[in-house]
């Protein structure tokens, strides 16, 4: 890869900036299909592409970008964020999460 500069990492199509380690890394999350990027314990899967999980991000600002992350300023952590969480069992195997009776994932209090 060889960029040592994060503008130019994150401007070169085949390279990532990583936010943890703070270097740039080959291109991740790159998969077509649904299947392989869930088999992928690096990426997840929205709105039919495929995307780096939230703990990607070690920033808040990358991570205050992605539509399904947030970031907590208690840990200075990126974490999926609950509310955009469809599914009841993924909702519920967040320990920051809770499905409601009405068929929604929200943030509990404590969060």
């Amino acid at each position: 890869v060889g960029h040592n500069n994060q503008q130019v990492c994150l401007n070169d199509p085949e390279c990532d900036w990583d936010y943890r380690g703070l270097y740039c890394i080959n291109k991740e999350c790159q998969w077509k299909d649904q299947s392989s990027c869930e088999n992928d314990a690096r990426c997840r899967w929205d709105d039919e592409v495929c995307h780096h999980q939230c703990g990607f991000y070690g920033q808040d600002q990358p991570c205050t970008i992605d539509p399904y992350c947030i970031w907590l300023d208690a840990t200075s952590e990126c974490v999926d964020d609950c509310n955009v969480n469809t599914v009841m069992e993924i909702c519920d195997n967040n320990t920051r999460c809770t499905w409601d009776d009405d068929g929604y994932c929200f943030t509990q209090c404590e969060y």
